[in-house]
């Protein structure tokens, strides 16, 4: 039988959080309500700098009565720096520990594991061994960028840089990402007014295609006023000789559209639907 695919997709680090005091410190620290964290189910969540701006889209895991955190493997020092802030006059140590993160594709299905949250049109697993060993077929880095890209699922160091709204990056993620009954935590108040606004950021994350030579960070400007209108984020070769992307577009410009890059490449943009349930 031949082992189902998975993939790191982006890989991430794990955080074993402990401590009396662990419970009580992440919940005023992430935008996910942790008492509802049912064992071996993670929730999707968001870490916030005081000013509201994104440091990483997190899971948070309840495993045998300890708390793990995965993020982004390059975000990892930025994580770490973000939670040691506050942690002061608390019972609560954080360590980086060798579990394993893994995204499965839609319909797969994966051997056992600790702890899973939907991720993607996937499943997205942590486990304290390699399930490679065990014959794991891993999907090509190309395929994992073409996914990632499908699914428009913002990676760090492209659509999430440290001035990142989490609004910009779709209502549905932020739906999935955020309690809005819990109590105070930190970035909060940029999170709740524009929720309360409607969520109308400047810029949103949309799907772009082009049959030209796009490359990330290629910008679209008003033809009238030379206003910047967007910026290509990430770019992959999905076959057939079509360029997908991500990219950050200004509110004001209507889905779908076409326009053309600054350096004269027609792009296609259109909204994107984005599955990242928690």
């Amino acid at each position: 039988m031949t082992p189902p695919p998975a993939t790191s997709l982006v890989k991430r680090s794990v955080i074993l959080v402990q401590g009396a005091d662990a419970m009580t410190f992440l919940q005023g620290q992430l935008s996910q309500d942790l008492s509802l964290i049912p064992s071996g189910i993670g929730l999707q969540s968001l870490l916030l700098n005081p000013d509201g701006k994104l440091v990483d889209i997190v899971g948070v895991h309840l495993v045998e009565g300890n708390l793990l955190l995965e993020c982004d493997e390059r975000a990892l020092d930025l994580v770490l720096s973000r939670l040691k802030r506050f942690c002061f006059r608390v019972k609560v140590t954080m360590e980086v520990v060798p579990w394993v993160a893994r995204w499965w594709v839609d319909g797969v299905s994966p051997p056992g594991w600790a702890s899973s949250r939907s991720f993607g049109t996937g499943l997205l697993t942590i486990n304290d061994v390699d399930l490679g060993s065990s014959g794991v077929e891993e999907l090509s880095t190309l395929e994992m960028e073409r996914r990632r890209l499908r699914d428009a699922i913002p990676a760090f160091g492209a659509e999430i840089t440290v001035e990142t709204i989490p609004a910009e990056l779709g209502a549905e993620l932020v739906r999935n990402s955020v309690s809005f009954t819990k109590g105070c935590y930190t970035g909060q108040e940029l999170v709740a007014r524009l929720d309360a606004r409607g969520a109308n950021v400047p810029f949103r994350l949309r799907r772009v295609t082009s049959s030209g030579n796009l490359v990330v960070g290629d910008t679209f400007t008003d033809e009238g006023s030379g206003a910047h209108r967007g910026t290509v984020t990430s770019v992959v070769d999905s076959g057939g000789g079509v360029i997908l992307g991500l990219g950050l577009f200004h509110r004001s410009i209507e889905m779908p559209a076409v326009l053309t890059t600054a350096s004269g490449v027609m792009v296609e943009v259109d909204e994107v639907l984005q599955n990242l349930d928690a």
